[in-house]
């Protein structure tokens, strides 16, 4: 980080050790993530302001590329969903697809209905994408869920029936009052950070930009905790 209108540098012996499994590595340092050429307060700090400010001012406050903070904000968002179990006590879950890069590509993204949260999201709209949700729970939460609002598509309608306590749709909206319209809201937001996301160089640095901002995982602003 800047120390006031100085730019510093930091620098520092990194080892190299010879891995019985990798062969002849870096030593992992403690005040950076893996492969990163920045402090765990730099990444954090980008990531608070990808969700906090417009793209020219970080760039000229942080003095990175735009490009650079999709890597920054997809090992943020990696870390905190090590470290989190984000599936823990899920109930009640909706589905919808986004288009981006002007309607050509799409990705599938998964709402919490009870926290309103950004939970899952990948790049495609299909069986074989929406099933890498499914896997992820696992059999056990996979059983636990209740219901499950979504569209008409049937491949949303095939994955789901074959791996949850799915409901028939118009049960869910009239018996429950379950609608898609939370996921509609948060994809709308999502269409929004396209824009923003637009230079990144992989799908997943958009959708770790939108964990950040709409599923809960955007770091406190480095030395600013309790403040």
């Amino acid at each position: 980080m800047d120390l006031g209108t100085n730019k510093a540098l930091l620098e520092a012996d990194s080892p190299r050790v010879n891995c019985a499994v990798h062969g002849v590595v870096a030593a992992q340092v403690t005040w950076a993530r893996h492969g990163a050429g920045h402090t765990y307060a730099f990444d954090d700090t980008a990531a608070w302001l990808a969700t906090h400010c417009s793209k020219s001012a970080m760039r000229d406050l942080l003095r990175i590329a735009w490009r650079t903070v999709g890597a920054i904000v997809t090992r943020v968002v990696a870390d905190a969903e090590a470290g989190s179990d984000r599936f823990k006590n899920l109930r009640r879950i909706g589905i919808d697809e986004i288009s981006y890069k002007r309607g050509h590509r799409h990705s599938t993204a998964v709402v919490d209905h009870d926290s309103g949260v950004l939970l899952w999201a990948h790049d495609g709209r299909d069986t074989k994408t929406l099933s890498k949700f499914f896997d992820r729970l696992g059999e056990d939460r996979c059983a636990r869920i209740a219901l499950v609002s979504a569209d008409a598509a049937e491949w949303i309608a095939i994955v789901v029936k074959a791996r949850s306590a799915h409901r028939v749709g118009i049960e869910a909206a009239l018996t429950h009052g379950l609608s898609n319209a939370r996921v509609e809201s948060v994809n709308t937001n999502l269409r929004l950070l396209t824009r923003i996301a637009f230079g990144f160089r992989s799908p997943d640095a958009l959708i770790a930009l939108g964990m950040l901002d709409l599923g809960g995982l955007c770091p406190p602003l480095p030395g600013r905790a309790g403040a």
